[in-house]
């Protein structure tokens, strides 16, 4: 298959998904802890998106306080992450150890920040 194909089947795909999770009764979406909103608004995400957050809260000496996070606050910072402009610079900093501060780039850094603070 080449790209064209490869391409048409993701956005198939994810048509596909998003139409099953619209479909969805709100206590299904209950059942994730969720509403069918915020579960399509996850699906249309980038695929990274919580690796780069586990790793930048590990960066950033988060991890621990991250991984009790509730659910609308990660869901939130997702979305920011998801958002966010400097996926380059940020990908430097998380995959080739760049030299950058992430309060310079992040659009979550304030929040691990934050977690951190609580953890103390």
């Amino acid at each position: 298959m080449n790209g064209f194909g490869r391409l048409l089947r993701r956005i198939i795909d994810r048509m596909r998904i998003e139409r099953g999770l619209a479909a969805l009764p709100a206590d299904g979406a209950a059942d994730f802890g969720s509403t069918a909103g915020d579960l399509a608004a996850a699906s249309r995400m980038k695929a990274d998106v919580p690796e780069r957050m586990g790793r930048m809260a590990e960066k950033l000496g988060a991890a621990e306080a991250f991984a009790g996070v509730d659910r609308y606050r990660v869901l939130d910072m997702a979305r920011e992450c998801d958002r966010c402009g400097a996926r380059r610079i940020c990908g430097h900093v998380l995959y080739e150890d760049g030299g950058a501060d992430p309060a310079d780039f992040c659009p979550n850094a304030a929040n691990y920040r934050e977690l951190v603070a609580g953890q103390a």
